[in-house]
């Protein structure tokens, strides 16, 4: 009776987990590979909307409007190329190289698998220039500790201004990083962490923060493609809280 019992209860498991692995595992490649294009999308149109929109609060700020020039057009274009081309993980995964680097890990939650795909995309030279065409300004702070007794550790530390703050710094925008996770085979993230600037200083001499002015913008409509070939969009946050340089009248 026991050993049929025992029996019963291997046999069980081994439906289970033939269920778990049909529903969840098997699908598993490609849908983790749509779900690092649906990140690596709304990662670069996010990128470039919110260049746009900053561009439009900074004319807005000096009583101008901001008009996409045809030149202006084309390097857009010409970034999202790079992007999908510094980005291309078809025959890597996961991809590091000097511009990109997407990974992604898996755990089982609750009998679904949980994805998490990050994305840090860095800026060439040449995106450099484009990115930071308008200078922004945050807060900033070399910071110092000493966990060996030895030797004394530096890094640099920057925060978005704060109300208090009477000085801030010049920032050079480096890249953007993403962090999305997907449970199983959803196309729709349940969380994510979109287009999180990477900065360094830019210039080591404080402004102060009265001869700055604010900028403030809300969010974007990502469009994300379904099984069903329908375009769903959604809003996502650009982030832009920043201060810029007042220009002389």
């Amino acid at each position: 009776m026991k050993m049929k019992i025992f029996s019963l209860g291997i046999i069980t498991f081994i439906i289970g987990f033939f269920i778990l692995w049909v529903t969840h595992v098997f699908p598993y490649p490609s849908c983790s590979n749509k779900q690092i294009e649906i990140t690596k999308q709304e990662l670069i149109d996010g990128i470039l909307a919110r260049e746009i929109k900053l561009r439009e609060l900074y004319a807005e700020a000096h009583n101008r409007k901001f008009v996409q020039t045809n030149t202006f057009k084309k390097q857009l274009k010409y970034e999202k190329d790079k992007f999908y081309k510094y980005c291309d993980d078809s025959l890597s995964h996961p991809l590091n190289n000097d511009y990109c680097n997407i990974s992604k890990t898996r755990t089982l939650w609750n009998f679904s698998l949980y994805t998490e795909i990050s994305v840090i995309y860095k800026f060439d030279n040449d995106s450099k220039d484009f990115f930071n065409q308008i200078p922004t300004y945050w807060r900033y702070k070399r910071d110092s500790t000493n966990p060996t007794g030895r030797k004394k550790i530096w890094r640099d530390i920057f925060w978005k201004p704060q109300v208090e703050d009477k000085y801030l710094y010049e920032v050079e925008l480096q890249g953007y990083k993403s962090l999305y996770g997907f449970f199983s085979c959803s196309d729709s993230p349940d969380s994510h962490l979109l287009g999180e600037e990477i900065v360094k200083l830019g210039n080591e001499t404080p402004v102060k923060k009265a001869d700055l002015t604010f900028v403030d913008s809300f969010t974007y409509t990502a469009g994300t493609t379904r099984d069903s070939g329908i375009m769903v969009g959604r809003d996502i946050p650009i982030g832009i809280k920043v201060y810029i340089k007042k220009e002389n009248k």
